[in-house]
């Protein structure tokens, strides 16, 4: 693996008395792609918030480059419902998006991750497909490099072309800018073309760590 960017230490994390996360710890290298998987209500959700600093864990650490504290200015992360402003034109979202980020994706780096007709560009982002507003708001994320990436589900409910399209660009951004991934997914697909490991917990405790052939090795000898 390479140098890790991110690094979770013994992280804890109990509410009103019940463990959601039990010394959970783990690294991902720079320009890695994660897997973080686990049947519902396993603790990923919480285990993202912890990292993000949006919930205080109970024991434990978090490091990003190698030091505490939040991480949301390095850290861009997609969530499962496209929060996309409506009432703005494609072209205006991408422009103020670019605006507020310094030396941030140009238009043709845009394109390349969008290929938008001229069109859609000129569209209200409301007026797009589910599938076009997914990926609107996947590059959306990127615009600013950040040095990390969360994708929450990022395939849910689309139909197979669209999927395809999200997933050559989620490997495009990891491959080309060596954009660092945590991606939460139940689809396999996702974690056999994208993951280079996976990180599997369950009721809040950790139960693989390893890659996609090593996952099929170990719990088919479970069988």
């Amino acid at each position: 693996m390479s140098e890790a960017i991110l690094q979770v230490t013994n992280l804890v994390k109990k509410i009103k008395g019940k463990t959601i996360l039990d010394n959970i710890s783990f690294e991902v290298g720079q320009g890695d792609c994660l897997a973080l998987i686990g049947p519902n209500g396993a603790g990923k959700t919480t285990l993202m918030s912890c990292i993000l600093g949006d919930k205080k864990a109970s024991s434990g650490q978090v490091f990003i480059k190698g030091k505490k504290g939040k991480a949301q200015d390095q850290i861009a992360v997609l969530l499962q419902e496209n929060t996309i402003p409506s009432q703005l034109r494609v072209k205006e979202l991408i422009a103020f998006f670019q605006d507020i980020s310094e030396n941030g994706l140009s238009k043709v780096e845009i394109q390349a991750l969008l290929q938008f007709k001229d069109d859609q560009y000129q569209q209200f982002a409301d007026k797009l497909s589910g599938g076009q507003k997914r990926l609107l708001a996947f590059v959306l994320c990127l615009i600013g490099k950040p040095d990390i990436l969360f994708l929450d589900e990022p395939t849910i409910g689309l139909d197979v072309s669209v999927k395809d399209n999200i997933r050559r660009a989620i490997t495009q951004i990891n491959q080309e800018e060596e954009t660092t991934i945590l991606l939460t997914t139940h689809d396999l697909s996702d974690i056999e073309q994208l993951c280079d490991r996976i990180f599997m917990i369950d009721k809040g405790q950790e139960i693989f760590d390893g890659t996609v052939s090593q996952l099929k090795e170990t719990f088919g000898k479970m069988k």
